[in-house]
């Protein structure tokens, strides 16, 4: 979980989106979940007032960056998300894992074998895979022919 440094009142805008048994928007547009548990418990805790927003992921990282929210949950901490964000967890020790199709199974020993693949990977905009997948798509002069961006909730 992360906030903003220039946080001053005591009143939260908290980002989620309907992801799981993370969090949940239920059609009473009331917000359920392990992260939304979490959030409540801390900001009640802290005797915060809060607001709930549903956000792509992309968008809600930069608007936590220039402090239109004041908090997310399940982030990952990089080092430029450490230029603006404080990061107060770990929230939960999560380890992803690369899934496929089980008629089509492909052997992937290695970050770099991602990169080679005969299909393309889906993959979120501005997610964090690991800081060997960084180095890696940094140098990458052809991402489209291996990855597909796909959209976020």
């Amino acid at each position: 979980m992360i906030l903003t440094f220039g946080t001053s009142a005591c009143e939260y805008v908290v980002r989620f989106e309907d992801y799981g048994a993370q969090s949940k928007l239920d059609k009473s547009l009331n917000w359920h979940g392990l992260d939304v548990d979490f959030a409540k418990a801390l900001l009640d805790e802290a005797h915060c007032t809060y607001r709930f927003v549903s956000v792509p992921w992309g968008r809600a990282l930069k608007m936590l960056e220039i402090g239109e929210i004041d908090m997310m949950l399940s982030v990952s901490k990089t080092a430029l998300r450490m230029q603006y964000a404080y990061f107060i967890g770990p929230q939960r020790m999560e380890t992803i894992v690369f899934a496929m199709n089980t008629n089509r199974v492909f052997d992937v020993p290695t970050v770099e074998s991602l990169f080679t693949l005969p299909s393309p990977v889906a993959i979120q905009r501005d997610a964090y895979y690991g800081e060997a997948f960084d180095k890696r798509m940094v140098q990458e002069l052809d991402v489209d022919s291996h990855f597909i961006y796909v959209p976020d909730n």
